[in-house]
């Protein structure tokens, strides 16, 4: 299947607009290309987007695929934005990449810290993340990041700094907060919170229940969680560092087994000052109990 971003957007404008000439206008094409977008769909596809009228109704199936598509012209707008930040940006010295899951005032005092010890040091910085790291290493020319990951990245040199076990996350006054030995039945019974990848070739979320919803960050993830709306497998280290949430969230044994997450300092060989990343690897390991991280075998 090959779907082209010009006509995802004008089944977006036909849906919001609600008619092909209307849509056309939106977009500042003729209509003719907006009714050749939408039969491209359709016939990759293999299905009907619209009932043809005035206005174009969407089918079943269409209003399915609607806010997918609408993420995924958020994505490509966001992809532009930084392109074009990156192309009007000299490269800087350092392009890090900071994990979102990681704690704002703590990643703060080891910026500042890392300022005072290279006073000449040209750092340019990223909240990504652990789903986006893949593209911002190969298509942004970022050179360091601290993220959490599964697995290691074969085109990058990595320093693991530790390993934090994952955990069922859940609100308190949830049911399965209050299951003594927790099961996969169990689980499957009430709605998972899906952490979904943009990286296309980063591995699929393990999914136990049919009822999902999908977000983009173990941040969103945690806080639905803690509202109640469903449970979700996170890291434990990234749980207990989100604001606010410790008197509502809950952490479970994983009834299944889990990989633990890897805090890893992960680099771009040859790319980064070796101080720079001597650095930051003993600054993060003398971190690292205080993050709920398990220390690595060899150290």
């Amino acid at each position: 299947m090959s779907l082209k971003i010009d006509e995802i957007r004008s089944f977006v404008a036909v849906a919001d607009e609600g008619t092909f000439s209307a849509a056309a206008r939106a977009l500042g094409r003729s209509q003719s290309v907006v009714s050749t977008h939408i039969a491209g769909i359709e016939n990759e596809l293999g299905f009907k987007l619209f009932t043809r009228g005035t206005p174009s109704i969407l089918t079943p199936a269409a209003e399915t695929l609607l806010p997918n598509a609408r993420r995924v012209l958020l994505e490509t707008s966001r992809f532009e934005s930084r392109a074009a930040a990156l192309f009007h940006t000299p490269n800087p010295l350092l392009y890090m990449g900071i994990d979102m899951g990681l704690e704002i005032p703590m990643v703060l005092d080891l910026l500042r810290d890392f300022s005072r010890h290279f006073p000449s040091a040209k750092v340019q910085l990223e909240n990504i993340s652990s789903s986006e790291s893949n593209w911002f290493f190969r298509r942004a020319a970022m050179t360091m990041a601290v993220i959490y990951s599964l697995r290691p990245d074969p085109e990058c040199e990595e320093r693991l700094i530790g390993l934090s076990p994952r955990v069922i996350a859940v609100s308190k006054k949830h049911p399965l907060a209050q299951r003594t030995d927790l099961t996969t039945d169990d689980l499957r019974d009430y709605r998972q919170i899906l952490i979904i990848a943009r990286d296309s070739e980063s591995a699929p979320p393990i999914t136990i229940s049919s009822n999902c919803w999908e977000v983009d960050s173990p941040q969103s993830a945690i806080g639905l969680a803690a509202r109640g709306i469903g449970w979700t497998i996170v890291p434990k280290a990234v749980a207990l560092t989100q604001p606010g949430l410790k008197s509502s969230l809950g952490l479970l044994a994983a009834p299944m087994d889990l990989a633990p997450e890897r805090l890893v300092l992960r680099l771009k060989t040859d790319e980064v000052p070796t101080e720079f990343v001597d650095w930051w690897e003993l600054a993060l390991r003398k971190l690292a109990i205080r993050l709920g991280l398990q220390l690595p075998d060899n150290h």
